[in-house]
């Protein structure tokens, strides 16, 4: 399976996973499949965010993809029940990066670039 590497590249951190597997194509796919399933659910909650994120980002406020990674064997294990989903729009393109930001028991971070049609 091929991945597609253009001008952003894919990045995943799960370097602090106690299993070291997870099926990244899986859960990469099942967030992009939500998300263009629920664009127009996209709400500004800056007050919300983590000091982490000082720009402008957008939470995804949709539990079927808090869902979906809470049924993830490695996520489980990790005991992340704090899970929260932004996106920020790329510039000058059609993409957006997908971050995930799980608070147990470290922060890790994903960052998936999406491309929205």
């Amino acid at each position: 399976m091929s991945t597609k590497t253009g001008n952003v590249p894919l990045k995943q951190d799960f370097s602090h996973l106690k299993t070291g597997r997870i099926n990244l194509t899986v859960l990469r796919d099942s967030i992009l499949q939500q998300i263009k399933r629920c664009t127009n659910q996209f709400h500004t909650e800056k007050s919300n965010l983590p000091k982490q994120f000082t720009k402008e980002k957008c939470v995804i406020i949709d539990d079927d993809i808090k869902n979906l990674l809470g049924h993830i064997q490695a996520l489980n294990e990790l005991g992340a029940n704090d899970i929260r989903i932004f996106k920020e729009r790329q510039h000058d393109t059609s993409e957006y990066k997908i971050t995930l930001f799980i608070v147990r028991p470290k922060p890790i971070y994903m960052e998936i670039i999406g491309n929205m049609i």
